[in-house]
């Protein structure tokens, strides 16, 4: 089984820059274009750079401002213009080669039983911090998560049963899953057996922060559902529902 799983990009997850981008590739790419560079001013070096380093204002990537802070290292390490241009932009690029970096220790082994478990997590997900699932049988397995969503964490999934959440997903932080239940039992014990049903929340749907969502539900696409709420019952699609228990509040504009 292939994991289909996005979980690089965020704090260098999986994998961490190598030599190449360390001290020691700053002076080997000095070398090559005739600067002698000395490792040992690396640190101070970077850390100046960084009190001058400016965002985008649209926080967008900017080339430049990175040609900039890398030549801002290169020229504390000892570096001299114009040599010292070419020199960052050579070692900026240095980041966008995939030899140039290299795995974590633990990353294989965790990988491999994420892919044991049968984790799914589609591309361009985000997911900011823990996920806690717990529940009967093969847990993360019954676990699906689509593409580009936004996951605020905590997040508490309880998974006896499948939880499927689909693509474009915003989830805000406390919200709680649950697919376990009991029948009402007679007056000893009220508790009585206990059976889980699955939840689905498709396409679009936003869910407000410390929302908890009960067993057997579907919130349908493009739906939202406010900070709060308790979802006892199926969500029709392009709703905003609020309250406990949630009840409908109005219509949501649709895609023409």
């Amino acid at each position: 089984m292939t994991l289909r799983a996005v979980l690089f990009d965020v704090d260098f997850t999986l994998a961490r820059p190598g030599p190449e981008l360390g001290p020691e590739g700053y002076v080997r790419s000095g070398d090559r274009h005739g600067l002698a560079l000395d490792a040992a001013r690396f640190d101070e070096a970077r850390n100046a750079a960084l009190t001058e380093l400016k965002r985008h204002p649209e926080l967008d990537h900017d080339d430049e401002i990175w040609f900039a802070f890398t030549e801002r290292i290169v020229l504390g390490m000892g570096g001299t213009p114009p040599a010292s241009h070419a020199c960052a932009v050579e070692i900026t690029r240095g980041w966008e080669r995939h030899e140039n970096f290299e795995l974590y220790e633990d990353t294989l082994p965790v990988l491999e039983e994420l892919r044991a478990a049968g984790l799914k997590i589609g591309s361009r997900t985000r997911i900011f911090g823990k996920i806690q699932v717990t529940g009967k049988g093969s847990v993360i397995a019954n676990v699906r998560i689509g593409e580009r969503c936004v996951i605020t964490t905590p997040l508490y999934l309880n998974a006896s049963a499948p939880i499927t959440i689909g693509d474009r997903v915003g989830i805000g932080h406390h919200v709680v899953i649950i697919t376990d239940s009991h029948d009402m039992g007679d007056p000893s014990n009220r508790c009585g057996r206990g059976h889980a049903r699955p939840v689905t929340v498709e396409d679009g749907v936003w869910i407000g922060a410390r929302a908890t969502i009960l067993p057997g539900v579907t919130i349908d696409k493009g739906s939202v559902v406010t900070a709060g709420s308790v979802v006892s019952m199926d969500v029709l699609r392009d709703t905003l529902v609020g309250g406990n228990p949630a009840r409908a509040i109005r219509r949501l504009a649709t895609n023409p």
